[in-house]
């Protein structure tokens, strides 16, 4: 399996992608993520996006946004740490 790939409507994401985002292993995202600990989501773009999808994580204080083309191909990954800066990691 590559990374990321679509198929009849649903995508899979290879946890390895989005687990050292956030400096865990992929077993432990994957168990945030079944826990609901992880926020989860998909966007399939319009109009000028067309062809691009946007896959989000959220755990803590952190969103990572990966950006996709629709072979599954990272276009572009965005971690952002809405924590103060007194309290990063």
């Amino acid at each position: 399996m590559s990374l990321i790939e679509f198929e009849q409507g649903a995508v899979q994401v290879d946890a390895r992608l989005a687990a050292a985002s956030f400096d865990l292993e992929p077993e432990v995202f994957m168990d945030l993520l079944r826990a609901g600990k992880i926020a989860a989501g998909h966007e399939v773009g319009v109009g000028e996006d067309v062809g691009r999808q946007r896959l989000t994580f959220v755990y803590a204080s952190k969103q990572l946004r990966i950006v996709v083309d629709d072979a599954g191909a990272v276009l572009e990954r965005t971690l952002t740490d809405y924590a103060p800066d007194d309290q990063r990691a």
